[in-house]
């Protein structure tokens, strides 16, 4: 008789050791038919598996989604995005409209987006401004799978020139191994492929 509870892999942190194999085999598997490389990806399938490593100095673990069985992300989508198929819950990447109901309804941060203060910046201002280096570190603080710097390139009132600020944190995350997405000032953004928002445009801005 086949399981009615939905199933997932369940890690134990004390064993964890941070090789990320789980994230490469998780790709591999959902991307069996795909024809891409299993470490390496393509243009149009990067590497982005279903479950993420969670790695500071007090903990180690990958987090994934649990399809629980009364989902509260299912539950509190507005647009029936997200369903049950087969004891698994999926999402209805079409349907989806980027609201990020989901995001805060999870209760395992199995759905990670943040958006991020990247503006201008002084050290007289570091009260009530962050500087890059703070958005870094928050960063990795709350374990974001992916980050969208908001609040930079408008008006300049600052020393610094106006695309310093985005040049700063994206630099400083690939040191990091932390991924941002850089989608263009004022462009309409399908968060179901935020992975495709890379584009350092501003270098082509004069």
């Amino acid at each position: 008789m086949k399981n009615k509870l939905g199933s997932f892999v369940v890690a134990d942190p004390s064993k964890c050791t941070g090789c990320r194999a789980c994230e490469v085999a998780c790709f591999t598997s959902h991307n069996a038919n795909n024809n891409v490389g299993c470490t390496v990806g393509t243009i149009n399938i990067p590497v982005i598996p279903r479950l993420y490593l969670v790695k500071d100095d007090a903990v180690c673990m990958p987090i994934q989604c649990r399809h629980c069985e009364d989902a509260p992300c299912l539950n509190t989508c507005p647009v029936k995005a997200i369903s049950r198929i087969d004891n698994s819950v999926i999402v209805d990447e079409v349907k989806c409209i980027g609201c990020k109901t989901c995001l805060l309804a999870c209760p395992f941060g199995a759905i990670d987006l943040l958006m991020i203060e990247d503006g201008q910046y002084d050290r007289a201002w570091s009260n009530i401004h962050m500087l890059p280096k703070d958005g870094i570190q928050a960063m990795k603080d709350l374990h974001a799978k992916w980050t969208v710097p908001v609040h930079w390139g408008a008006f300049c009132i600052c020393n610094h020139a106006w695309d310093d600020p985005i040049k700063q944190i994206t630099t400083r995350s690939q040191k990091e191994n932390l991924n941002v997405a850089t989608p263009k000032i004022g462009e309409i953004v399908d968060y179901s492929h935020i992975e495709t928002y890379q584009e350092h445009w501003w270098e082509n801005v004069e």
